[in-house]
């Protein structure tokens, strides 16, 4: 009997815990990120183009290359056997336009749910943001919001900042 209550106990606790870190909205996301400094990092940025131009960069690649299905298989081993693993992740961006500037965010979803402490978002965990605002004529202030633990949310971060830029306009590789 000891060990139910034993067991009970720490798995509230781990859930509360684990609770605490999945953001549950964008805006939760963005402040949670805002607000450290082991899994987050915030940028702002100027961008010598207009806010119309990056506005419309983001939009137009945003599903062109982040709407993706990654497979990922690789080996796990176990005692003398060794078997193959395989993982499935759905990428999914949401584009928000409104007077006060574009918002981008990136949701990732695990096909194969392990045990989950947490409550996890309908389109996975958010593991990236960016908010475009005009900041003058030919200028635009891009803040980034980035979820530092995940290879594959520096990808699209590279990625966004090029496309805002005009620099190289071409897709995150995220199967890699």
């Amino acid at each position: 009997m000891r060990n139910v209550v034993y067991a009970v106990m720490v798995g509230a606790a781990l859930s509360g815990c684990a609770g605490t870190l999945v953001s549950q909205s964008a805006d939760e996301f963005r402040e949670r990120v805002k607000g450290s400094t082991r899994f987050g990092s915030t940028e702002t940025i100027q961008v010598p183009r207009s806010y119309a131009q990056v506005s419309e960069a983001l939009r137009k690649k945003a599903n062109e290359c982040l709407t993706v299905t990654v497979v990922s298989v690789s080996t796990e081993r176990s005692g003398g056997i060794t078997a193959p693993k395989g993982s499935r992740t759905t990428y999914n961006p949401t584009l928000t336009v409104t007077k006060e500037g574009t918002q981008l965010t990136v949701q990732a979803a695990q096909a194969k749910k392990a045990l989950q402490l947490q409550k996890v978002p309908e389109n996975g965990f958010y593991i990236f943001a960016a908010d475009a605002k005009a900041a003058g004529e030919n200028a635009t202030a891009l803040t980034i919001y980035l979820y530092t633990v995940d290879g594959r949310a520096k990808k699209i971060d590279s990625a966004v900042r090029d496309w805002a830029r005009g620099d190289n306009m071409s897709c995150p590789d995220l199967n890699r």
